[in-house]
C-alpha cells in the first residue's frame, strides 16, 4: 500500500488531489520505478521487478486473506489475472480496466 502523504511530500503534490489521480500520474509511477532500483540494488537480478500494479490492499474483508492473515493466492490471482497476465505477457491493458480491477 503505497505512503500517499511521503508521495505528495516528495512530488510536491497537493493534498486535495485524489489517490486516484495520483495512481494514474506518471510522476508518481517514476518515483516508485526510482525507489525499487535504489532499495533492490542488492539482490540478484531475476529477484527485482521489472513490472508492478497498484492494486486494492489485501484483507480479511475483500477475501484476500485468511483470518491468519495469510494470502488466498487463487483468490488474489483471479482477482488480478488481467493485470498479472499485462505484467507477464505485455498484452494491451488500459489503465481504465486496471482501475476497474482494483475498485472491484
Amino acid at each position: 500500500v503505497p505512503d500517499w502523504v511521503a508521495i505528495r511530500a516528495a512530488l510536491g503534490i497537493a493534498d486535495d488531489v485524489d489517490e486516484e489521480t495520483l495512481v494514474n500520474d506518471k510522476k508518481v509511477r517514476g518515483l516508485i520505478d526510482e525507489e525499487i532500483k535504489i532499495n533492490c540494488h542488492k539482490i540478484k537480478k531475476y529477484e527485482i521487478p521489472r513490472s508492478w500494479a497498484f492494486v486494492a490492499p489485501f484483507t480479511a474483508a475483500n477475501s484476500m486473506l485468511t483470518p491468519k492473515m495469510s494470502i488466498r493466492r487463487n483468490v488474489v490471482i483471479k482477482r488480478y489475472e488481467d493485470i498479472i497476465s499485462y505484467m507477464y505477457d505485455g498484452d494491451d491493458l488500459s489503465l481504465s480496466t486496471a482501475n476497474e480491477k482494483v475498485a472491484a
